[in-house]
């Protein structure tokens, strides 16, 4: 079993600048596992996934305009911007 077995790539859009990317989404073990010495010698960093590669932002939403969840999430980003 690899670091690549506990990180997935998703494709969110990021509310905070807007970017459609994909993004590494590290499971807890991948986190635990190769964060300190481990991931520094195979060069991987989970500490900088689950956020947007061009902000840094942990704020999105899975990018797929067939799914409820997305609009819904952009909806409420529109609201919380208004306010």
């Amino acid at each position: 079993m690899g670091w690549n077995d506990h990180v997935e790539m998703v494709e969110m859009k990021c509310l905070a600048c807007g970017e459609i990317d994909s993004w590494w989404i590290w499971d807890d073990t991948g986190k635990a596992r190769y964060t300190g010495g481990l991931g520094e010698m195979l060069g991987v960093d989970p500490t900088r996934g689950d956020k947007c590669p061009h902000c840094g932002s942990t704020r999105g939403v899975v990018y797929d305009e067939d799914s409820d969840d997305y609009w819904d999430a952009l909806a409420d980003e529109a609201i919380s911007k208004d306010d």
